[in-house]
């Protein structure tokens, strides 16, 4: 199996409902080529891996759980784990459009290498 093209991190602390809804705008995806999702639990109180289950089947997805230690922990911790050539990233408080990876490549395949924002 090649790897991914595109890492999405999603750093998550106990917001399932936003979870789920993330991970459903992700599945919605335009991408041909192939992403992998990396679910970063911050020490939620009760564990978010419940919410990825019914992903799995259509989504390369894996949980990973840390201590509570903010945002920027679970995005660097995502960020090491990725396997990808390019690193996105989404809170799980978003809902990503359909073309979202799409866009983000063909933008950075113009543009070379380059840290890409949006609203």
């Amino acid at each position: 199996m090649s790897p991914p093209v595109i890492s999405v991190v999603i750093p998550a602390y106990g917001y399932p409902a936003g979870l789920d809804r993330v991970l459903t705008a992700l599945a919605r995806q335009e991408f041909p080529a192939g992403f992998e999702i990396l679910v970063v639990d911050d020490g939620s109180p009760v564990p978010l891996e419940p919410v990825t289950q019914p992903y799995r089947d259509v989504l390369n997805i894996r949980y990973l759980r840390l201590p509570n230690g903010g945002p920027a922990r679970a995005r660097n911790t995502g960020a090491r784990a990725a396997e990808g050539e390019w690193v996105a990233f989404t809170d799980h408080d978003c809902e990503p459009a359909p073309d979202w990876l799409a866009q983000l490549v063909r933008e950075g395949e113009r543009s070379g290498p380059v840290l890409l924002g949006g609203s």
